[in-house]
């Protein structure tokens, strides 16, 4: 049964939406647009990540190709260029999304009143750390460490750290060529992440933390001491809890 309208059109009784109803018909807002827009595109970001490390973790940097992420995460290729435009830049996110995992833990295990130059430490002494149980971290630091403007956005990174830290960051800009001083500790660190990356039987842990602590101690002018402690109590704190990186556990 039918009613008649105004004008004579027809209509079916009940037909009128309730409020509730004609609200899920708007539009959704444009912020509300972005909002699902921006929480899409991190959500495939995570996925992309995190297929990207297993592989670098299974096969290497150099056998990955962005063919096999993208197969990997199920998704077109111009999804995955939309986020990052090589397969260095996922690579420059994860050793930056590494390096502020590494830093959240230095701070949790140094204490408070101690110096802030052992966070440098604690950082050089990871990678060794790392590098001496898994040949493929090392041989993913490697590239890190040969590949300029990857390496250039570690330094900034560690150096923007270190200037948000009032007593690292005085320390800093006390010296003369700061930028040259963290690269010396780079290069020290990288003679034995290389070595582990080809002959890891012929490095001894212990030792070559001893000599990155009495690097850092020489380049900012700290005096060495209790060395053999100081490196004994980081092997300890480096081993106290897991590694999760993308949602990959590395160690």
């Amino acid at each position: 049964m039918t009613e008649v309208g105004h004008q004579g059109m027809c209509t079916k009784p009940h037909e009128t939406k309730t409020k509730a109803e004609s609200m899920r018909m708007l539009p959704k807002s444009r912020s509300e647009g972005r909002v699902k827009r921006s929480e899409k595109t991190e959500e495939m970001r995570r996925r992309i990540l995190e297929e990207s490390i297993r592989l670098f973790m299974e096969q290497g940097y150099e056998k990955t190709t962005t063919r096999q992420i993208i197969q990997g995460v199920g998704i077109l290729n111009g999804s995955l260029y939309n986020i990052y435009k090589s397969k260095e830049a996922i690579f420059t996110d994860i050793i930056l999304m590494s390096l502020d995992v590494v830093m959240s833990r230095a701070y949790r295990h140094i204490p408070e009143d101690s110096d802030k130059i052992d966070l440098l430490t604690y950082l050089m002494c990871m990678e060794i750390y790392l590098s001496k149980r898994s040949k493929r971290i090392a041989e993913l630091l490697c590239i890190v460490n040969e590949n300029w403007s990857i390496r250039k956005k570690v330094d900034e990174t560690v150096i923007n750290w270190a200037r948000a830290n009032s007593a690292m960051g005085n320390l800093y800009l006390g010296l003369d060529e700061p930028l040259m001083r963290l690269d010396a500790c780079s290069g020290a660190t990288f003679i034995f992440i290389e070595r582990l990356a080809n002959e890891p039987e012929d490095v001894n842990e212990a030792a070559a933390m001893a000599i990155a602590v009495e690097t850092v101690d020489a380049l900012f002018h700290r005096p060495s001491s209790d060395v053999a402690a100081r490196v004994s109590s980081l092997i300890s704190s480096f081993s106290s809890e897991e590694i999760v990186i993308c949602g990959l556990r590395i160690l």
